[in-house]
């Protein structure tokens, strides 16, 4: 039989969502439509729109060029997991006390790991 703190040595890791970052480039794009098909005048709107479409594309590249991190959930202090249909977010205090989040979309995390994810949140809130 395991023991109880094999549950919670939960090590995850966590790479960048392309999801995520197809989703901020659109929102761009969605919003330079918007301004587009406004009553703004279009001597605004063209340099509007190309500014929420080079705004959305830096988000999304932003997102892609972030490192991958590892999540060590014994290294976590008050650690609290929040599962919202295929969203997952991690939130806890490091060892220097600053606070780590960590949010996995459907396309970054495996459903073992989202299985050990909620194995281990479910145990640190009962001890």
């Amino acid at each position: 039989m395991p023991s109880s703190n094999e549950s919670l040595n939960c090590r995850i890791d966590w790479q960048p969502s392309r999801m995520l970052a197809s989703a901020l480039a659109a929102l761009g794009l969605l919003a330079a439509l918007a301004l587009m098909m406004s009553n703004l005048p279009w001597p605004l709107a063209i340099p509007f729109g190309l500014v929420a479409v080079a705004y959305g594309l830096w988000l999304a590249r932003r997102e892609l060029q972030t490192p991958p991190r590892v999540l060590a959930w014994n290294d976590l202090r008050e650690p609290r997991a929040v599962f919202r249909g295929g969203l997952v977010t991690v939130t806890g205090l490091d060892q220097d006390g600053v606070r780590q989040r960590w949010n996995w979309w459907p396309d970054t995390l495996s459903v073992a790991a989202r299985r050990r994810l909620r194995l281990a949140a479910q145990r640190a809130r009962i001890e």
